[in-house]
């Protein structure tokens, strides 16, 4: 079903730190009462090859060795922004207490997300912001951008309490280039790891609550990001978040400044 385009497929297991990070600050849940979690991105070429996966589920599910759980069609329905992809949750019965999703999404919504990558930063900050205004808290932050579960609520994660604007960016470095130095494992070039980042990859904003001129996007940086990929910069980036400062939370106010702009 999917062969012949595997130069446009990866497929990830989250690590423990970001799987942690995710299930605390998403799920109200410790990471081991959940399931393993893998993810398998895959980029259509055109809407037929979208077409021909909807009408072949059970070879999809079988090409994984798993059966679906549910499917997921915001080629149907959109997000609010317009994102449009197919998710099709799996489980594994030779390895019970696992999951996987399969996201298909259109080559060209890839690039098309990546070129609006500023403006996104600019709506999540200000969401964020928002957020620790609502909260009463003024502090350097970071918001985490998950690539592969983009426009869900579960796609941004907010880290605030950083002692210092430069702290929170050496953090936020460290972590985008250690998530750059696992994707390089999976591919040969550099345009395959700017598809695999695209897909599977963190994006990472920086600010400060009351200074718009504190602002720093990681992906601004992704090209000389990508050339030191192949070092490994190891997993100490959460180190700081074991400060009793530094918080986790969701982006509570995201949904609703992006619903008020669309009004």
């Amino acid at each position: 079903m999917i062969e012949g385009s595997e130069n446009l497929s990866t497929t990830l297991e989250l690590d423990e730190l970001r799987a942690t990070e995710r299930a605390n600050v998403h799920f109200n849940a410790r990471i081991q009462d959940l399931d393993g979690l893998l993810r398998i991105c895959y980029a259509a070429h055109s809407p037929q090859e979208i077409r021909n996966l909807l009408e072949n589920l059970d070879e999809v599910a079988d090409k994984f060795d798993g059966e679906i759980i549910k499917v997921i069609n915001r080629f149907a329905k959109p997000s609010p922004l317009g994102f449009r992809d197919l998710r099709i949750l799996l489980s594994f019965p030779e390895s019970p207490g696992y999951t996987g999703c399969l996201r298909v999404v259109a080559s060209q919504m890839y690039e098309s997300s990546f070129a609006c990558l500023p403006y996104m930063a600019a709506s999540v900050s200000i969401a964020a912001e928002k957020t620790l205004s609502k909260m009463g808290i003024a502090s350097s932050y970071i918001v985490v951008i998950d690539n592969f579960t983009r426009d869900e609520p579960e796609s941004l994660t907010l880290v605030y309490g950083f002692p210092s604007f430069e702290i929170a960016k050496h953090y936020a470095e460290t972590r985008f280039r250690q998530c750059l130095a696992t994707l390089n494992k999976q591919v040969c070039t550099l345009e395959e790891l700017r598809l695999a980042w695209m897909q599977q990859g963190e994006d990472i904003i920086v600010g400060q609550t009351n200074d718009k001129d504190a602002f720093h996007l990681c992906s601004d940086m992704l090209w000389e990001y990508m050339t030191e990929a192949s070092v490994n910069f190891g997993c100490n980036w959460d180190a700081l978040t074991e400060l009793p400062s530094i918080k986790c939370i969701p982006v509570s106010e995201y949904n609703a400044y992006i619903e008020s702009l669309i009004d």
